[in-house]
C-alpha cells in the first residue's frame, strides 16, 4: 500500500513539475484529434456522438468475447480484428445506448442526438431501434475507414504525446531520483 501511494505521489509530483508542457500538449492532442474527427464525420456534434457510440461498442466488445485471454486482448491487432468481426454481426447486449444516455454523456439535447443519429444511420454508421437503442452497425467501407485509417492516425497522435511524456520523465531529475 505504501509503495502504491508513493507511486501515485511521484506521478502527481511529475505532473505538477511539468504541468504547462503536459497540459498544452494534451490540449493540442485533443484539439487535433477533435478537428480531424469533426472533419471526417462532418460536424463536431456528429463526431462527439459517434465517439460515445464507439466507446459503448468497445465496452460491449470487451465484455463479449470470453475466449480471448485477458493479456492478449490488449494487443491492437487483436482488438482491431475483433472490432471488425464484431461490427458485422448482431449481438445481444443488455446495455442499451439510448438517446437520453448519449445526451447525458455529451451535454447535447435529445433532439440534437436524434437528428445526428438519423444522419449516421442514413450514412450507414449506426442503427437505431427502441428496443436495442443506438448500435454501431457500419458498412464494411465505413468500418474499414474508421479502424484502418482514422484509428491509425489517432494512435500516431497519442504515441507522439506519450513519447513527450517519456522524454519529460527522463529529463525530470527529481522523478528519476525518486523512482
Amino acid at each position: 500500500m505504501f509503495c502504491e501511494n508513493m507511486g501515485v505521489f511521484l506521478l502527481e509530483q511529475f505532473f505538477h513539475n511539468n504541468f504547462l508542457i503536459i497540459w498544452t500538449e494534451f490540449l493540442a492532442f485533443e484539439t487535433q484529434r477533435s478537428r480531424m474527427l469533426s472533419e471526417f464525420f462532418g460536424t463536431t456534434n456528429t463526431y462527439l456522438i459517434m465517439q460515445i457510440i464507439c466507446w459503448h461498442h468497445l465496452l460491449i466488445l470487451k465484455k463479449t468475447d470470453s475466449n480471448i485471454a485477458a493479456e492478449t486482448f490488449f494487443n491492437r491487432d487483436i482488438v482491431e480484428s475483433m472490432w471488425l468481426k464484431f461490427s458485422k454481426k448482431n449481438y445481444n447486449n443488455k446495455s442499451v445506448l439510448t438517446y437520453s444516455l448519449i445526451s447525458v454523456l455529451s451535454g447535447l439535447s435529445i433532439e440534437t442526438i436524434r437528428r445526428h443519429v438519423d444522419i449516421l444511420s442514413k450514412n450507414k454508421w449506426v442503427k437505431y431501434t427502441i428496443k436495442k437503442g443506438v448500435t454501431y452497425s457500419p458498412s464494411e467501407e465505413n468500418n474499414r475507414q474508421l479502424a484502418e485509417v482514422i484509428n491509425i492516425k489517432e494512435n500516431k497522435m497519442l504515441i507522439d504525446f506519450l513519447k513527450l511524456l517519456e522524454k519529460l520523465k527522463k529529463s525530470d531529475e527529481n522523478f528519476i531520483k525518486n523512482v
